[in-house]
């Protein structure tokens, strides 16, 4: 009866874990569409790492998010994690500071960068990661007196060369002729030619280099940690709005990796017992183990036995014994308790019905004595047994 009703309650419990995750993934969220670049309503079953969501005041995390920007202007929310631990005291959260300003969707889509964590784990504490955001991505303004550009100075320095002669070399006619590129025939002397040509060189490489330095992206780097989490199945209470990423989803959350299922409670009597019964089930097997194998060492000729085959007949024996030594598992134990536990409920429930018959008594006017006017009181509560004994 008892691995029954714990297959029953398993039944119940799978269909119940059913139905709150099919409840989870039907839940409405507004994330941000790549394709038309404002929020829109989605099932929380499709929100993937990378998202930007939008959420709303009393509405439910549906992943572990990374806090962007709130209604306040400072980027603090409030989120209340009574489903995860416990604690019905809003608990105060904070934005990254590099995108606590951001307050419209056009900022959003403008959002280029990464985030750098490490993987999640059960504890609701110890956070810790990095986000690397684009400058240019950002609003600039924001941002100047923290990260200002240093200008480099361009090498513009030009150098004349001359001949031995001292005359200038820019004044002299070309060198050589545009139809002959290939084979071109240089005048004058040659180390002059040369070294005019290793200048050209160095200038083009400057110019290139500070093209690439111009080209170059300016990362901000800001640090991640417990302040800036919003866990999966927290709510956000006494604030608006917040904007936020998606970090983990789905098995990946701490709602998912702290879910396990409820172990079955046992008192310390039922611990015991158990042992107990286990120890000498235990002896038993052996004993009727050993007592198998002494059976067929010590057969006798005359027996009318088939021994030919010596397992099947020591597996027989072994179970003959298990059959005449099986008074010792005391099988019938939870069965005599269970009884036990029946009786002491039904004579709790017998006590308190005496107790209030027994105190009508008290409450009976009638009872009381007329000369003194006294009330009666009662000394023992099977008062209506004893009146019907005394009746016959």
């Amino acid at each position: 009866k008892k691995n029954i009703q714990k297959k029953k309650k398993k039944k119940k419990k799978k269909k119940q874990r059913h139905k709150d995750d099919r409840r989870a993934n039907a839940l409405p969220v507004m994330k941000l569409s790549a394709k038309t670049g404002q929020f829109v309503r989605a099932r929380s079953a499709s929100v993937k790492v990378g998202d930007i969501l939008f959420i709303r005041r009393q509405e439910e995390v549906p992943a572990d998010v990374i806090v962007l920007a709130s209604h306040h202007v400072d980027g603090s929310c409030y989120i209340s994690t009574a489903s995860l631990d416990g604690e019905n005291a809003p608990k105060m959260r904070r934005a990254v500071a590099l995108t606590a300003h951001i307050q419209s969707e056009k900022e959003l889509r403008r959002l280029r960068g990464k985030v750098e964590s490490q993987t999640n784990t059960k504890s609701l504490h110890g956070f810790a990661g990095t986000i690397q955001l684009s400058s240019k991505s950002l609003d600039q303004s924001k941002h100047k007196h923290k990260h200002k550009k240093k200008k480099k100075k361009k090498n513009t320095t030009t150098t004349t060369m001359t001949t031995g002669t001292g005359t200038d070399l820019s004044s002299l006619p070309p060198l050589y002729n545009s139809k002959d590129n290939e084979k071109s025939s240089y005048r004058g002397g040659g180390e002059e030619e040369e070294e005019e040509k290793v200048d050209d060189n160095n200038n083009n490489n400057n110019n290139n280099n500070n093209n690439n330095n111009n080209n170059k992206e300016e990362w901000l780097i800001g640090a991640l940690g417990d302040e800036h989490m919003l866990f999966r199945g927290s709510k956000l209470v006494n604030t608006e709005y917040v904007y936020g990423i998606a970090l983990f989803v789905g098995r990946e959350t701490k709602l998912m990796l702290n879910r396990n299922q409820t172990p079955f409670k046992f008192s310390k009597f039922e611990k015991i017992l158990n042992k107990c019964i286990s120890c000498i089930l235990l002896f038993n097997l052996c004993l009727c183990i050993g007592l198998g194998i002494a059976a067929n060492i010590t057969s006798q000729p005359f027996e009318e036995l088939d021994r030919s085959h010596q397992l099947k007949s020591w597996f027989m024996d072994m179970a003959t014994w298990l059959v005449v030594t099986s008074w010792m598992v005391p099988f019938s134990l939870y069965v005599t308790i269970e009884l036990v536990k029946m009786y002491m409920y039904m004579y709790c429930v017998l006590y308190v019905i005496k107790m209030i018959q027994s105190q009508w008594v008290n409450w009976d006017e009638q009872l009381t004595y007329c000369h003194e006017s006294t009330m009666d009181s009662h000394n023992t509560a099977n008062i209506k047994a004893n009146a019907n004994a005394n009746a016959n």
